[in-house]
């Protein structure tokens, strides 16, 4: 079985998993509504306003040698919040177009991995759906979307090798105004399904926006935030992932 705890990020997205939270209590709650509202005949003066908690999680599953894993069924996941099982209701495979931000953290203490930070998100590039459009956004202590302004996305494979390189690594991290303008970005998007992929190794020290007002931007947005942290043991990163929360 898998849980979300077990699922590694490869190709975006290859398996929708829907869980939907509440949705047996919320119809109960439209019934009794409906129920109690006065009779008089004429059908144009009933309107009720429910709202179910739609949770759409698109994953992949790869093994060990980073290998996508085929055939998997809704038998195969499990899905937790706040460690209490919920029942999956829709299961759906499927290999979409979907708008992608690269935000790469290029920090001083990111030097040593620069090389490897481009490597692994070419790679990611080249196994994506033909029909994505990417953008890359880079932050140190500022923040930069590193497409010409004339091309607010691309997938085209050098033209993002350039973004990613443009930077060097230095100075302090932005963390989450670096975010916070990817998903302004994001809004431009011609796909359905957006997401932001986040590279970083340390906590925020130098955004202007405070994690709170981050968190707020990222549950208003549609977009998955999926973070890729390079961290020591005592580092501790908040990036507001999908319904928000830490990442250690």
């Amino acid at each position: 079985m898998f849980s979300l705890d077990s699922i590694v990020v490869g190709r975006f997205p290859r398996v929708t998993v829907a869980a939907i939270f509440g949705l047996f209590a919320l119809s109960g709650l439209a019934a009794s509504q409906q129920a109690s509202a006065p009779n008089t005949g004429d059908t144009d003066e009933y309107k009720i306003s429910v709202d179910v908690g739609l949770v759409i999680l698109p994953v992949t599953v790869t093994n060990r040698k980073g290998e996508f894993v085929p055939n998997l069924a809704l038998t195969n996941f499990q899905v937790f919040e706040a460690g209490h099982p919920q029942q999956i209701t829709l299961f759906h495979p499927e290999d979409v177009p979907v708008t992608v931000g690269l935000v790469v953290d290029n920090s001083g203490s990111m030097g040593a991995k620069r090389s490897e930070v481009v490597a692994a998100s070419l790679a990611f590039v080249r196994s994506s759906n033909p029909g994505d459009e990417m953008f890359v956004v880079n932050f140190n202590q500022r923040v930069s979307v590193d497409l010409p302004p004339s091309l607010p996305f691309t997938s085209d494979l050098e033209q993002l090798r350039g973004a990613l390189s443009t930077n060097r690594s230095v100075g302090n991290t932005a963390l989450y105004d670096g975010i916070a303008v990817a998903l302004e970005h994001l809004k431009a998007g011609s796909r359905e399904r957006k997401a932001l992929i986040v590279v970083t190794d340390g906590g925020d020290n130098a955004s202007h926006m405070k994690f709170q007002e981050l968190l707020k931007t990222a549950q208003s947005s549609n977009a998955i935030i999926i973070p890729l942290a390079f961290l020591t043991p005592t580092t501790q990163v908040r990036i507001p992932k999908h319904s928000g929360g830490s990442l250690r």
